[in-house]
């Protein structure tokens, strides 16, 4: 048997490519053949003794084929029964082992290990892109590659809130800029520092925290929490968290009860000048016709803007987002906190 493959792509290619599988790995040791596990397997070269055959195949130079009713299957993904794992093959109907791929369709980058496995959860590896070790988290479900703000467990029953690089998806560490704000990342286990937040005060700060605590947590109608929210879903959570109750009765806690409840106590301000990091923000026409709310975080030292962290709701190449951060909306209507 000749020996396998061993995918390598160009550094450019690996970042620029769309639609066709890349490797993101470190090119695995030389072997002679893949091996998925599979115990199920004839030779290529009898397929066609078998009608509408499906399964495994194994050709003379050793790689491995799949067939569904006697046909390869070629640039699809196929999940196997008997080894319970997903898995990839390319144009030419080999098997994909060590690569990052583009899944058609669905456009989610997943991986697959050197038997040609799709990987879920954490996985640290060299990548050729630097020669350096990284991080990746894949979706303990769907097996999609996570970027941005996530949180994914930290190993002790709990979670942690990360941050993964957007175009080749491995875990940053220490100081970090992100969209003009600064963040600290443990430079161990990439967790989220809580409570660095500028020249915040300590009550502030510790608002701030529990909001950044959920960074990149998804958008949805109606939620409030812990890991799904709307906009006011997002500025109760992070209240209530704190041990505040900024409306009358948990029956109602929209931005409607949460403005009226700091109007009542004497604590909305009206001028962006006069916002303190930590007040919750309402936009709208009116105080009537609210529709949306945020947490102020003061201004950014880079930008000169001011910005908030808010459950944003808006889509963004076809993808709604959830809690993140940016400029204030152009229709502040006014903002406060049980706290200044």
């Amino acid at each position: 048997m000749k020996n396998i493959r061993t995918p390598k792509l160009p550094v450019a290619s690996l970042i620029a490519c769309a639609g066709v599988a890349c490797a993101l790995m470190a090119t695995p040791a030389q072997a002679l053949a893949v091996d998925c596990g599979a115990k199920n397997v004839i030779p290529d070269s009898e397929v066609h003794n078998h009608m509408n055959y499906n399964g495994w195949t194994r050709a003379d130079d050793g790689e491995m084929y799949w067939y569904d009713y006697g046909i390869r299957a070629e640039y699809k993904e196929v999940y196997d029964p008997e080894t319970n794992a997903w898995y990839w093959f390319d144009a030419d109907g080999t098997l994909a082992f060590d690569k990052d791929v583009l899944i058609p369709g669905l456009l989610k980058w997943v991986r697959y290990d050197e038997r040609g496995h799709m990987i879920y959860g954490e996985d640290t590896r060299v990548s050729p892109i630097d020669g350096e070790e990284h991080t990746w988290y894949f979706d303990t479900f769907t097996g999609e590659m996570l970027k941005g703000f996530q949180n994914i467990p930290d190993g002790e029953g709990g979670t942690k809130t990360v941050y993964f690089e957007p175009t080749v998806g491995w875990m940053l560490f220490g100081t970090q800029v992100i969209d003009g704000v600064q963040f600290e990342f443990d430079p161990v286990t990439g967790a989220l520092q809580l409570g660095m937040v500028g020249d915040a005060t300590a009550e502030e700060a510790r608002i701030l925290s529990i909001a950044q605590s959920k960074l990149g947590c998804p958008y949805k109608h109606a939620g409030l929490g812990p890991n799904e929210f709307s906009c006011d879903g997002f500025t109760y959570w992070v209240y209530n968290e704190a041990g505040y109750q900024l409306w009358e009765s948990m029956a109602d806690t929209s931005y409607v009860a949460q403005s009226k409840w700091l109007r009542e106590h004497g604590k909305l301000k009206y001028s962006t000048d006069e916002l303190k990091p930590g007040d919750i923000l309402f936009f709208g026409p009116s105080w009537d016709n609210l529709r949306h709310a945020g947490i102020y975080l003061g201004v950014n030292e880079e930008t000169g803007v001011q910005e908030m962290i808010h459950s944003a709701g808006h889509i963004v190449n076809g993808v709604k987002i959830g809690v993140t951060i940016g400029p204030l909306d152009y229709d502040f209507i006014g903002g406060g906190s049980p706290i200044h």
